[in-house]
């Protein structure tokens, strides 16, 4: 395995400006190359994963999200996506799983906690709803969207 360098952090930002430009295949293939090169390195994982949430294919994002843990990248962003993806592959108890793992001090809990309501109406989990709808109404954050929430919960 080559040593992470300079030219580790250029390739990874090419990579990432193809990703924001929108070409998602030209992303994915330079974060592959880059995978070749850095097998052990965490950031591949984590940006082709979220390279494949743009393609829908949210197994194999899933499966990407867990490699870059698995890797060391202990992140609240990592707890997002997988949980995302876990929403979006109808695995609604693993995702609210994954949204409970954000730290209350991260700077993503309340999207956390948004993901937990979100796999808990999914889930029928109703019972889990009106303690996160408080903690979320008691930091202000409300909108027409938990609203509604809300009230699925209640049927």
């Amino acid at each position: 395995m080559e040593q992470k360098t300079d030219l580790f952090e250029e390739r990874l930002q090419a990579a990432n400006a193809s990703y924001r430009d929108g070409d998602i295949k030209a992303a994915l293939k330079a974060y592959a190359r880059l995978m070749e090169t850095y097998p052990e390195e965490p950031l591949c994982y984590y940006n082709m994963a979220l390279a494949f949430i743009e393609k829908e294919d949210y197994t194999m994002a899933k499966k990407l999200f867990e490699q870059a843990l698995k890797l060391g990248f202990i992140s609240s962003k990592i707890y997002i996506g997988l949980g995302f993806c876990a929403l979006k592959l109808s695995q609604f108890e693993e995702a609210a799983t994954f949204f409970a793992g954000v730290p209350e001090e991260a700077e993503e809990y309340i999207e956390g906690l948004i993901g937990r309501v979100y796999a808990s109406v999914l889930s029928h989990q109703t019972g889990n709803i009106p303690p996160l709808l408080a903690e979320l109404k008691g930091r202000n954050v409300w909108n027409q969207e938990l609203e509604l929430l809300s009230k699925r919960s209640r049927y």
